[in-house]
C-alpha cells in the first residue's frame, strides 16, 4: 500500500515539474513570438519607409522629365536654370580630386552666418572658420586637436556667394562647346546632365556636369583627357538645403575655446 502511495505521488510530483517546465517553455516561445513580431514589425516598417522614398524620388524624376519634356541640349539648359532658384540656406561637403592630391570642403551658409572648413590632406584634418552674425564673433578651430579661438567681430574671411542661377553666361561660346544636355537620375536624383568639349592649357578635354535640380546644387563636375583618364572631380558628399543650419553657427561642445 505504501508502494502504491508512493508512485501515486511521483507521479503527481514529475506531472507538476512538468507543467511548470512546460508553462515555462510556453512563456519563453511567446515572449520570443513577440520579440519576432517586433522585428518584423521594424523591417515592415523600414521597407515601406525605402518604398516611399523611392517613389518619391520617381515621382520628382517623372515630374522633372515631364516639366522639361521635348527639351535638349541648348533649349534644356535654359529652361532648367530659367526655371530655378537658388538656395538661401544650403549645407554641402565637397571632395575635389586632383591628378591624385585629395581636399575637402565644407560650406554652410545660414542667413548672415556661415561656416567654411578645409582639409587639404596633410594630415591635420578639417580646418573651421564661423561668423556668428548674430553674436557677431568669428570661431576658428581645429577638428584634431579639439582647440580653437574667439574673436569680436568679423576677422574678414569672406562670405560664400550666394549661388545664383543666370542665363547670362550661358552665351553662343558656351553652347559651341555643348556636346549634350539631357535629364537623367544621378544617386537617386533628377539632375541636369551636360557635356562639353574644349580645350584647357592646349588639351583637349571633356567635362561632364550632373546639377541636381531638386537641391539646386551641383553633384558631380569631372574632367577628363582624350584618353578618357580622369583628370579632375567635384564631388558633393552630402547636400542639404533650404533648412536651419543656426546649430551649425557654433563649435561642436567638445571643442575648447579660448578667447
Amino acid at each position: 500500500m505504501k508502494k502504491k502511495i508512493l508512485v501515486v505521488l511521483s507521479l503527481v510530483l514529475v506531472v507538476s515539474l512538468t507543467g511548470c517546465g512546460a508553462s515555462e517553455a510556453v512563456k519563453e516561445l511567446n515572449e520570443q513570438k513577440e520579440k519576432l513580431v517586433s522585428v518584423g514589425e521594424e523591417v515592415s516598417s523600414g521597407l515601406e519607409s525605402a518604398s516611399k522614398e523611392l517613389e518619391s524620388a520617381s515621382e520628382e524624376l517623372d515630374k522633372a522629365s515631364g516639366q522639361f519634356s521635348g527639351l535638349a541640349d541648348k533649349e534644356l539648359v535654359l529652361a532648367v536654370y530659367g526655371s530655378l532658384k537658388a538656395p538661401e540656406n544650403y549645407k554641402l561637403l565637397v571632395e575635389n580630386v586632383n591628378n591624385g592630391s585629395k581636399m575637402v570642403n565644407f560650406t554652410c551658409v545660414s542667413g548672415d552666418s556661415y561656416k567654411v572648413g578645409n582639409d587639404f590632406g596633410d594630415g591635420s584634418g578639417m580646418n573651421y572658420t564661423i561668423y556668428n552674425a548674430e553674436e557677431d564673433v568669428t570661431y576658428m578651430y581645429q577638428e584634431a586637436t579639439k582647440t580653437g579661438s574667439k574673436i569680436a567681430g568679423n576677422i574678414g574671411v569672406q562670405q560664400p556667394s550666394k549661388h545664383e542661377f543666370s542665363t547670362n553666361g550661358l552665351n553662343d561660346e558656351y553652347f559651341s562647346t555643348l556636346e549634350e544636355a539631357k535629364i537623367e537620375n544621378y544617386e537617386g536624383k533628377e539632375c541636369l546632365y551636360t557635356c562639353t568639349k574644349k580645350e584647357f592649357n592646349g588639351k583637349a578635354m571633356t567635362y561632364e556636369m550632373w546639377l541636381s535640380i531638386p537641391d539646386r546644387e551641383m553633384l558631380l563636375l569631372r574632367a577628363t583627357d582624350a584618353d578618357g583618364n580622369v583628370v579632375s572631380e567635384m564631388v558633393t558628399k552630402e547636400v542639404e538645403v533650404d533648412k536651419d543650419f543656426s546649430s551649425e553657427m557654433v563649435p561642436p561642445a567638445d571643442i575648447t575655446i579660448t578667447e
